[in-house]
């Protein structure tokens, strides 16, 4: 659920994943809390809006890893037609120092996955003559993107940050600021308070579904449970 229709519990069942060797109660315990929550919002899902157009757009963010975690996450999100298509709830693969150089490992992540999106967009005839948006709120990780004398500030990042300015400059990528209140994958990469957490789910692309989409009977059916 969590890799084909449910971003929302993304970050959760990557947190987990981490603890299947060897697992406590609290782990079991949290797990159970996500399966109960599946059950509540089983009507929710991605709505997509033909109205919305097939503009990719990418949010992209990172988080600090637990105490004691030495690795960051990176959360990824690109939406089109006005909900999610691809998603990533990932520990980051190296260590870094600093929330900028964690913030500009996930847009390289971001970067590769943009492209790969364009181009199967292209092969179905939905070509992005525009420069994807891409949405950060750390200003610093920004003008990294754009400003090469900035090198001094993440001299570990030279060569990644040299590759996201030249997709930007051949039009591929545009990165931008966002402020965190309207960062949308902000729920990958971190535990939210249940406000943060409402308003990330709402601005990802997430809804209830119309009762004529689809419903869960309250019996079962032959067949299975779920009617179309």
């Amino acid at each position: 659920a969590a890799h084909s229709t449910r971003l929302d519990i993304a970050y959760a069942v990557s947190q987990l994943s981490g603890a299947t060797q060897k697992p406590r109660e609290r782990h079991l315990a949290a797990a159970k809390r996500c399966v109960q929550y599946l059950a509540g919002t089983a009507h929710w899902g991605l709505c997509y809006g033909k109205n919305d157009g097939l503009y990719l757009e990418t949010y992209v963010d990172a988080g600090l890893g637990p105490s004691g975690d030495s690795c960051n996450t990176s959360g990824l999100l690109l939406q089109l037609a006005g909900a999610p298509v691809s998603w990533l709830a990932k520990k980051q693969d190296r260590k870094t120092t600093s929330t900028c150089d964690s913030e500009s490992l996930a847009v390289m992540t971001a970067c590769q996955h943009v492209l790969h999106m364009r181009d199967l967009l292209a092969e179905f005839d939905a070509v992005q003559r525009f420069p994807t948006p891409l949405y950060n709120d750390n200003s610093a990780c920004v003008r990294l993107c754009h400003e090469p004398r900035a090198h001094h500030k993440s001299l570990q990042l030279t060569r990644q940050m040299a590759y996201v300015r030249q997709l930007a400059h051949d039009g591929f990528v545009h990165p931008l600021h966002v402020n965190t209140d309207r960062m949308p994958a902000d729920f990958l990469t971190k535990g939210l308070a249940r406000e943060a957490f409402l308003r990330c789910r709402s601005q990802s692309g997430m809804a209830p579904l119309p009762s004529h989409v689809t419903f869960i009977s309250p019996e079962p059916a032959q067949g299975g449970v779920l009617h179309s």
